[in-house]
């Protein structure tokens, strides 16, 4: 039986991209994880359905006002840019298209969070505070 003997393992060499990176992965699959777009009548539903992907990924300091990012020489600034600039992607993966006019200019996510929070998060909660006072009123002249 011939063999190389050329070879010092029977594992090859690995490299940085044998193994995939578990936040590429959900990248793919935002939408199915968010199968909505926002738009401006879906704010809490579409804020409630990305902030645990954003728990579980260890992503919600991103969107912190109290978060500092490394400065561009620190050893971490590299993985801390591309963590931003996923969750940026995710973000924008999951707008309508009249909701990305909001955002196209944007750098980062934490600036597109914002964004949207001012825009949608005024309007939607005085929709919702409405609903329990109609549901009374509404009970109230059915007697």
């Amino acid at each position: 039986m011939a063999t190389n003997s050329s070879s010092t393992s029977d594992n090859p060499p690995t490299t940085k991209h044998d193994t995939p990176n578990p936040l590429q992965l959900v990248i793919s699959n935002i939408t199915n994880l968010i199968p909505i777009k926002l738009t401006s009548h879906n704010y809490l539903l579409w804020r409630s359905l990305f902030e645990p992907i954003l728990h579980a990924h260890n992503l919600m300091n991103h969107l912190d006002v109290s978060f500092e990012p490394p400065l561009h020489a620190h050893p971490t600034y590299q993985s801390c840019f591309e963590k931003d600039q996923m969750l940026l992607a995710w973000i924008n993966a999951t707008l309508s298209k009249s909701t990305l006019l909001y955002v196209v200019r944007v750098q980062t996510a934490r600036e597109a969070w914002d964004i949207l929070n001012r825009q949608y998060a005024s309007v939607t909660p005085s929709h919702f505070s409405q609903i329990p006072f109609k549901l009374c009123n509404d009970h109230g002249n059915k007697r």
